[in-house]
């Protein structure tokens, strides 16, 4: 599943400005979130992972103290600022019912009410848990 906008555009991006820790290699990071959106997020990093490393993810969303635990994919990195942009990782989610969780997360949050995102998790969402209440 991809949450695209009727025209074919990838999916809304949202700044943000969240916790992230992620693992790579038995190693674990922590940075934070530039902008997310139901396909992927942007970390902001000075040392960017490598192109196509597998990683996983323990997002925490503003308030909440357990995180919300993805599995994503560097699809691409930027190692040099340019103007307006930082260096960091292109993030791709990899599974459909965390794609959902995130969904729900950014409309929980407010930060997405978009009515495409809202149909979206309506046509899609039933059956996904989420932990965002804890």
């Amino acid at each position: 599943m991809s949450f695209k906008q009727q025209n074919g555009e990838r999916s809304q991006r949202y700044e943000s400005i969240m916790k992230i820790e992620y693992k790579y290699k038995g190693r674990t990071y922590i940075d934070l979130v530039d902008n997310i959106s139901p396909d992927g997020l942007f970390i902001a990093t000075p040392a960017p992972l490598p192109v196509k490393a597998h990683i996983e993810l323990f997002l925490y969303p503003v308030g909440k103290n357990i995180p919300i635990v993805l599995t994503g994919e560097v699809r691409w990195v930027r190692t040099r600022p340019e103007k307006n942009k930082k260096r960091g990782m292109g993030i791709a989610f990899l599974n459909d019912n965390q794609k959902m969780l995130v969904a729900k997360m950014l409309a929980e949050t407010g930060a997405a009410t978009g009515p495409q995102l809202l149909q979206d998790i309506a046509s899609h969402g039933a059956g996904v848990s989420s932990s965002l209440n804890a």
